[in-house]
């Protein structure tokens, strides 16, 4: 049986711009059901 995964929208801004961002991509959950994000998906966002 493959991992559990949930797709969803990660919305967010950065600090020096006024704009908004969005990506939809499908995260793996841990053994509770809670969403596990990747550092890397985390750095690097405009």
């Amino acid at each position: 049986m493959g991992e559990a995964k949930r797709k969803v929208t990660v919305i967010y801004c950065c600090d020096d711009d006024l704009a908004m961002y969005r990506k939809t991509q499908s995260f793996n959950l841990n053994a509770y059901g809670d969403m596990i994000i990747p550092q890397e998906f985390k750095r690097g966002k405009p």
